[in-house]
């Protein structure tokens, strides 16, 4: 009887996986990071200083601007790591294998969740305004905040201790040792770390959000549609006094939008990656075309902390006014007339707007008057002479 033993996979060549590597990490990855400074800047920048965006439902949105500014700078620190300035140094190598990676992997958690919970938010707000009024706080968004960052930072902490390192080798002429990192058997081949943990990072990081934008993206889609079938309805004198809050909800869907888009075709090839390396880890050194598709993925994760802000400007006009209005105000010292003076009240405001119009198709009264009040400031405002 003839058996024949399977042969084993060939392993790719150094050459290969150099071609791949300078591509990725030499070639786009930089570009990636540099226009990811100047974007994730900006956007801090503008979602900070901006009154249009001094609103309560803008705290996830400046939150999600700092996570993937640290993010980028993160990923900057790692191409320093790997110069030759540094080099293999134990300092390098630590800050490589401890710091850099688990403060990626919480980054990316992080910012994900953020999106899940804007999206949670603008739910709540576009579909179901009853349920929640009067209870949106700027220190309960604060908290949300503080327990995305702890759950991340929880969810990871495992990656500190799955690597340790080692000494590579020592320099015969100048006694310089040289370290690499491999991984902490004992702990990384526990039952915990390779079945456990995975699952539960993948499902933190990556799935829940994935799900959340998933599902709950349409329904706001289609309520914001009957929210405006409803003001077609309204008087013209009622459309005008609702123009901000129209205005307000359309600039926020379409940052949730470009959130989520972003989200969803940067996260789910790292998805699909982290779900593949954990199921069959031999294909990352055996198949070429995963090879490729792995690294490639890691650099669309880079992707997703750089161009938030570029998506904003493209798609949203709004968004470019107020990068203009908060430019003139720093450096031009201009102060633009309709700005807003209380953000509790106005998010206030926004949510029992919505209210009136998903039970009675009006405008509520009150936001209408703020709205006349701003109305009237801005044009005492422009009768002031120079």
């Amino acid at each position: 009887m003839n058996t024949s033993i399977p042969a084993k996979p060939e392993e790719i060549s150094k050459d290969y996986k150099n071609v791949i590597n300078v591509y990725v990490y030499l070639v786009f990855l930089p570009i990636v990071l540099g226009f990811g400074v100047i974007g994730d800047s900006l956007n801090v920048f503008v979602l900070w200083t901006s009154k249009r965006m001094d609103t309560l439902a803008y705290t996830f949105l400046r939150a999600l601007a700092v996570s993937d500014l640290i993010a980028i700078v993160i990923y900057l620190t790692s191409i320093v790591m790997k110069s030759p300035v540094v080099g293999r140094s134990y300092w390098g190598m630590w800050y490589y294998t401890t710091i850099y990676f688990f403060s990626k992997n919480t980054l990316v958690c992080t910012s994900n969740l953020f999106v899940a919970a804007l999206t949670v938010d603008r739910y709540i707000l576009v579909c179901h305004p009853t349920r929640f009024i009067g209870q949106r706080t700027k220190i309960q968004y604060n908290l949300i905040i503080v327990a995305i960052v702890t759950l991340s930072v929880l969810t990871h902490i495992p990656n500190v201790m799955g690597q340790m390192l080692v000494v590579e080798k020592i320099d015969k002429e100048t006694n310089i040792s040289s370290f690499s990192w491999i991984w902490n058997e004992k702990f990384s081949q526990s039952v915990f770390y390779s079945r456990v943990w995975p699952g539960i990072k993948v499902t933190i990081a990556m799935f829940l959000p994935v799900i959340i934008v998933i599902i709950l993206n349409p329904l706001i889609l289609r309520a914001h549609r009957q929210n405006l079938a409803r003001r077609k309805k309204m008087q013209r004198r009622k459309m005008e006094e609702s123009q901000s809050a129209v205005r307000e909800e359309r600039r926020l869907l379409i940052m949730l939008l470009v959130a989520s888009v972003v989200l969803l075709v940067c996260t789910l090839p790292q998805m699909f990656r982290s779900i593949m390396l954990n199921r069959l880890p031999e294909l990352y050194s055996t198949s070429k075309a995963f090879y490729a598709f792995a690294n490639f993925a890691l650099l669309l994760e880079a992707v997703n902390y750089a161009v938030n802000f570029y998506m904003y400007s493209i798609v949203s006009t709004e968004f470019r006014l107020s990068l203009k209005e908060a430019f003139e105000k720093v450096f031009l010292n201009r102060v633009t007339p309709d700005v807003r003076s209380n953000p509790n009240r106005t998010a206030v405001d926004e949510q029992q707007n919505s209210i009136s119009l998903t039970k009675t198709g009006k405008p509520n009264q009150k936001a209408c008057c703020s709205n006349d009040e701003l109305h009237s400031q801005r044009h005492e405002a422009e009768q002031i002479p120079a």
